[in-house]
């Protein structure tokens, strides 16, 4: 008994669009600024007591939605840029 083969049709792929996360998770926002996650982890737990001490903190901004925490990519990249050292102020002997 043989089967029907249904004709094959080759249709192009849809292309698939990759869309970046704005918010990133602990691990994700470690891993773009080369940092291990533990490292951000006890960054942001310092700086949460920084904070109720009145301080300013010293690590990236984040984001808590309930009891999510997201790093936004832009505060991570301004935080990058606020620790930049220029060549210039540095004098050679």
């Amino acid at each position: 008994m043989e089967t029907a083969r249904q004709p094959t049709t080759h249709r192009a792929a849809k292309p698939v669009t990759v869309i970046a996360p704005r918010a990133l998770r602990e691990t994700e926002a470690a891993q773009y600024l080369g940092f291990s996650s533990s490292h951000i982890r006890n960054t942001r737990t310092a700086d949460l007591r920084a904070r109720r001490e009145g301080r300013p903190i010293k690590g990236p901004r984040w984001v808590t939605i309930g009891t999510a925490v997201r790093y936004l990519r832009e505060d991570l990249d301004d935080w990058l840029e606020r620790h930049r050292v220029d060549c210039g102020e540095f004098e050679t002997a």
